[in-house]
């Protein structure tokens, strides 16, 4: 291919082989990006309206730039993200929270069917630490309850222990965890 692109596998405990990751291993396949898939159910949850967070379901040059500048993702995928937002046929809602004129913490849910999907929770790291990330999320899933949702779901970075901690802290539990083998 002349991308050039790495040779990659995501794998799950259920893989088959059941040693196929000791052979990817042993085949200089390198370890990667180990993610938890969590969920929860919205019986747990109380819908309430927060007025600090802002929600719309209509994607804009704002949170998408506010998103990219929390994330540090390249601002060259803005236009690809915003057409993939904005060809979501489901439900969608984007949550966001503002100090002064700059948005500090946002993320996405999207419903289909009874279960909506928690994605992009980000916080600006000169806010992290003072409940903002907790509110997004009660945002969402208390949005996703009012509109029909019974079930959530999210993935998370196991590395990633102030969110992973979060997560636990609010009900979620562990469905599966997947990774990666890659290969440059």
């Amino acid at each position: 291919d002349s991308r050039k692109l790495p040779t990659m596998f995501k794998l799950t405990k259920a893989v088959y082989p059941t040693d196929l990751d000791h052979i990817l291993e042993a085949n200089g396949f390198s370890f990667a990006a180990e993610t938890s898939v969590q969920i929860i159910d919205l019986g747990r949850v109380d819908a309430r309206k927060d007025s600090l967070i802002e929600t719309s379901h209509a994607v804009d040059d704002r949170w998408l730039d506010s998103f990219f500048r929390m994330s540090k993702a390249e601002i060259r995928h803005k236009d690809t993200l915003r057409s993939m937002l904005e060809n979501i046929i489901q439900p969608r809602c984007l949550a966001s929270i503002e100090n002064g004129d700059s948005m500090v913490a946002c993320g996405l849910g999207v419903i289909q069917e009874k279960t909506v999907g928690l994605f992009d929770i980000i916080v600006d790291e000169d806010f992290r630490g003072k409940g903002l990330g907790r509110r997004i999320l009660d945002g969402l899933l208390s949005w996703a309850k009012i509109n029909g949702a019974e079930s959530a779901y999210l993935q998370v970075m196991v590395d990633n222990k102030d969110a992973f901690a979060l997560y636990q802290k609010l009900g979620f539990t562990e469905l599966y965890r997947y990774w990666y083998r890659v290969k440059e």
